[in-house]
């Protein structure tokens, strides 16, 4: 009798092209679901007209129902394969789990650098919000940058929020707050350039949760990220069943499954809320570290390739400005001070040079 192997099908697989991604200035005819068009309609559709297309059948792009064209700065994996997007090459990988912290990344990207946005994505893969256009005259699935924008500032504004009412001093950030005219509440909320601002309103919650909220600042941080957490999981997840148990006797679960990888990045989040993790930032590159994958006291870091790499680099540097300080005649307990280290280990590196400039 064969043994029982545990099966449970990932939350979300997501796909990544091997043949790279490229920036470029796409002529777009819009968005197919701005026009009515279903998602079983889109794959269908896409399917057919990449096959057209490639095949010479239409001079121009297919009325849409578009009024007029436009060109945008979109990221693309270059021309659509004949028939269909299934032809590219790539890989799949389950970004949940695989990757639990990988919406931190991606709320920390700079929204100005489109090689930063371009490595990412060559990474982990489209945000599936793709769109169809011309690039250079060839047929294309792209992602708008201006959506790639917003996507990284919702996320990190409500990261904004979680770490506000997480921490110890949200009433610091009490301004961001008012009461509006009509008994709610409104959140004056802004990354760059996006005004992600919203209101709250006493009919959406019980009354005795309503009277605390007016008090309590932290309440009223967590109701907002409430609101725009539960708005994108609406938007980008599914509720659906899944398969788990073992090969002998398999059963079924329900879960929140995301449509695609922002939909993933959006339910991180959530679980991240369920589970009250909290963060820091990494003493030497400024990285974010879970304080749930270790300890509360952790200081740096630590990489795949090499788990002490921050730390040995924080020293070294640590090091050099110790031995630059002593050469400009200052104590070794001012210079403990100054670098952040113990008085004994200054003073062993500064020993160490010395010693090393003694004649043999």
């Amino acid at each position: 009798m064969s043994k029982a192997v545990d099966v449970e099908t990932p939350i979300f697989l997501q796909g990544v092209s091997l043949d790279g991604y490229i920036w470029g200035d796409v002529r777009h005819e819009g968005k197919l679901s701005d026009l009515g068009v279903s998602a079983e309609q889109i794959a269908e559709l896409e399917g057919v007209l990449t096959e057209k297309v490639l095949n010479g059948e239409f001079e121009s792009t297919p009325d849409w129902g578009v009024a007029s064209s436009e060109t945008v700065r979109g990221l693309t994996d270059g021309p659509v394969p004949l028939y269909n997007e299934r032809n590219r090459t790539g890989r799949r990988y389950a970004p949940v789990e695989e990757q639990p912290h990988l919406f931190r990344t991606f709320a920390e990207l700079d929204l100005s650098d489109e090689e930063a946005i371009r490595n990412f994505t060559s990474k982990y893969g489209f945000l599936g919000l793709k769109q169809t256009g011309y690039l250079d005259g060839a047929f294309v699935y792209f992602e708008q940058y201006e959506d790639w924008f917003r996507a990284i500032a919702e996320v990190r504004g409500a990261l904004t929020l979680y770490d506000t009412f997480m921490g110890d001093d949200y009433t610091s950030q009490s301004h961001l707050i008012s009461e509006d005219e009509w008994g709610g509440f409104a959140l004056d909320l802004k990354v760059a350039s996006l005004d992600l601002g919203r209101r709250l309103t006493p009919r959406s919650y019980l009354p005795s949760v309503w009277e605390k909220a007016k008090g309590d600042y932290q309440l009223l941080f967590k109701l907002f990220f409430f609101e725009i957490v539960n708005e994108k999981l609406s938007e980008y997840c599914l509720v659906r069943l899944h398969v788990q148990g073992d090969v002998e006797e398999l059963d079924f679960g329900i879960r929140n499954a995301p449509w695609n990888l922002l939909g993933a990045l959006w339910l991180q989040v959530a679980m991240m809320a369920e589970r009250k993790v909290t963060y820091k930032k990494c003493g030497f590159c400024g990285r974010t570290i879970s304080l749930a994958d270790t300890r509360k006291d952790t200081v740096y870091c630590k990489s795949a390739e090499d788990s002490s790499a921050c730390r040995t680099k924080a020293s070294a540097q640590r090091k050099a400005q110790t031995l630059e300080l002593s050469a400009q005649g200052l104590e070794v307990e001012e210079i403990a001070r100054t670098v952040g280290s113990k008085r004994t280990q200054v003073a062993k590196w500064i020993k160490s040079v010395e010693a090393e400039r003694k004649p043999s």
